[in-house]
């Protein structure tokens, strides 16, 4: 193979490659840190290079000068975008003045009109003279090259390249004295890239015409491809991967990684501290042997949540799947979500909810719910039952005499009293101030009458102690019983227990009324 072909197809390979960085980085907007300028950097230079390669094989002068021409719609810009990057590299929410970028562009504007100009007209302020030079050896084999005579606007340009570049070197210095960890050693191999850099304009001024080969796009190309390194390994490479890797390793959550056939690759601290779900983890452990449960195999793959209890804790299972680029899915991550906290707390809020505070059974809202689902259900099944309604007789006195803290403590009393009188099963509420609601469940009606005096009596025969005082207190109890003839609300139940407390009340207290 001849080596110039070699060096052609090279030129050609790195156009390519770096047409195609451009691109990738122009759809990733939103992931690079440098937002268009770096995209817009590899643009400039994939012009300049693909423009290069063109004038290699080109044969005629023409078509020589022609792509020459093509590839200063990319030089002129490289080096102010590359100083612009560097100021943005320090400072990400730059934002420059429309005149401060016209002064800038100033220079590579004229270079750029001027470069255009030459061979079709008579400037020659940027190139004096063009010839192809057929005796240029390369590799010990002819090579003919276009060769350019360099005008007084060609200096001009390359002393503003300079300046560019030493601007890009002094900020990346900069920042490299003000920063620490992996990003120092980023600025650093960023301000020896700007510094090798300056090789290219150096050159330029040895002769008054353009060398046979340009070295400048090879060498301009390779420091790209180690600056672009440079700039994305901090983020892409080094942190983006290490952040992922803590978060997994680190996570509260016990965590584990599945692949495409449910087959166990790895798991995070968490499970090395306490796994709870199985004893013995090991690699490559099958998803069924390992959960031993359908149902959490199917909602792994279908990505729906999973609600599991183990040793007296509640978890969520939830599953993020690893999905490729193209959409395949790779694997699963099944993370187990611990949820017994948030549990204990919503069960807390609803028992508080629930609750009276005081005494520690259930409130009226609460007892009108469970009340009506129960009677619904007995009216339903002919369940017999009773309804009492409970109020303490002169408990105003108590409070008034002896205060309302002693009184909170005949109240705790008096709900000691009826629970021990009832049944496990049955319910009891607070319905206000001294006023309390029974239902009695699985009940006759002649045992309804037999609970109730149980109920007043047990009150009646309580005493409560305050300064060596001993109080006592009595209750009134008006109770319904069930009738499933014609149903009635718990709203209906409640009144006419109510009426018969009433008629207890009015019999001198004390009493126990049965409607």
């Amino acid at each position: 193979m001849r080596l110039e072909m070699l060096l052609t197809g090279i030129t050609f390979a790195m156009a390519t490659i770096t047409f195609t960085i451009s691109a990738l980085m122009a759809v990733s907007l939103t992931r690079i840190r440098y937002k268009w300028e770096l995209p817009t950097l590899y643009f400039l230079l994939s012009v300049y290079i693909f423009g290069y390669g063109m004038e290699l094989v080109s044969e005629t002068i023409e078509f020589k000068i022609a792509f020459n021409h093509f590839q200063y719609f990319g030089i002129p810009f490289i080096s102010s975008g590359w100083a612009f990057l560097a100021h943005r590299y320090r400072n990400p929410d730059l934002k420059l003045k429309k005149g401060i970028v016209f002064l800038l562009l100033l220079i590579p504007l004229t270079v750029f009109v001027s470069v255009q100009l030459f061979y079709y007209t008579d400037c020659t302020l940027y190139y004096t003279e063009a010839f192809i030079d057929g005796s240029y050896r390369l590799f010990g084999n002819e090579f003919p090259v276009l060769i350019l005579g360099k005008g007084p606007l060609y200096y001009l340009g390359t002393s503003y390249n300079m300046v560019m570049i030493l601007y890009a070197t002094y900020v990346y210095y900069k920042t490299f004295t003000k920063t620490t960890g992996a990003q120092k050693h980023q600025t650093f191999l960023l301000t020896i890239c700007s510094l090798l850099s300056m090789i290219i304009p150096m050159l330029s001024f040895i002769s008054n015409q353009t060398m046979g080969i340009d070295l400048a796009v090879y060498i301009i190309t390779i420091l790209g491809y180690v600056i672009l390194y440079s700039l994305l390994k901090y983020e892409f490479l080094y942190l983006t991967p290490s952040a992922h890797q803590q978060a997994f390793e680190t996570a509260s959550e016990k965590m584990y990684l599945f692949d495409d056939k449910l087959e166990l690759i790895s798991w995070n601290k968490a499970v090395k501290e306490d796994n709870i779900y199985k004893e013995i983890v090991q690699y490559r452990m099958k998803g069924e042997d390992f959960f031993q449960n359908e149902e959490i195999i199917d909602s792994i793959k279908e990505g729906v949540p999973y609600s599991l209890n183990v040793n007296d804790k509640h978890y969520v299972i939830e599953t993020i799947p690893v999905v490729s680029k193209k959409g395949k899915k790779d694997g699963y991550i099944v993370k187990f979500n611990d949820m017994t906290s948030y549990i204990e707390r919503i069960e807390k809020l609803d028992y508080q909810a629930s609750h009276d505070e005081l005494t520690d059974i259930y409130n009226r809202r609460a007892f009108l719910e469970i009340g009506a689902e129960f009677i619904n259900k007995a009216g339903a099944e002919r369940i017999d039952f009773s309804v009492m309604m409970i109020d303490l007789d002169d408990f105003k006195n108590i409070n008034d005499t002896y205060g309302h803290p002693f009184g909170d403590e005949v109240l705790k009393g008096v709900v000691k009293a009826i629970r021990e009188s009832l049944e496990p099963n049955d319910i009891l509420c607070r319905y206000g101030g001294e006023e309390f609601i029974a239902i009695a469940k699985n009940i006759s009606h002649e045992q309804a009458a037999v609970v109730a005096e149980k109920i007043r009596s047990r009150i009646e025969k309580k005493v409560f102690k305050i300064n060596d005082e001993v109080v006592s207190t009595k209750v009134s109890i008006g109770a319904c019983l069930s009738y499933h003839d014609n149903p009635l609300t718990i709203e209906e139940y409640i009144k006419n227990a109510d009426d018969a407390l009433y008629v207890s009340k009015r019999k001198g207290k004390n009493k126990v009324t049965i409607v």
